[in-house]
């Protein structure tokens, strides 16, 4: 499995199930949607995230301005920023929307 994730994405992941589901459903994601499907090796690529806090400190724009506040009003609780061999792949961006309570 240390093959999968850059270490930094294992000092974020931790113990957590849910964060290792999370970082591979977004690996998954991206690589299927610009052509190479599980063939590369998922270590080459990273994820960054920011948090909504420290996007607003950031000069850089948050992504999808025109589709920011979705599902519950609230902006992203974060974003996650996709690197291919540590060039950022702009094009790209996860956000992730709190959910409403139920």
């Amino acid at each position: 499995m240390r093959d999968i994730f850059a270490e930094s994405e294992w000092a974020y992941i931790g113990e957590s199930l849910e964060r290792f589901f999370i970082f591979w459903t977004l690996k998954e994601s991206v690589v299927k949607a610009i052509g190479l499907g599980l063939g590369i090796e998922p270590k080459r690529l990273v994820l960054s995230s920011q948090t909504s806090a420290e996007a607003s400190n950031s000069e850089a724009p948050p992504a999808n301005q025109n589709e920011r506040d979705r599902g519950s009003g609230q902006p992203p609780e974060r974003r996650w920023r996709c690197h291919m061999d540590g060039q950022e792949l702009s094009e790209w961006c996860h956000e992730v929307y709190p959910l409403d309570p139920l």
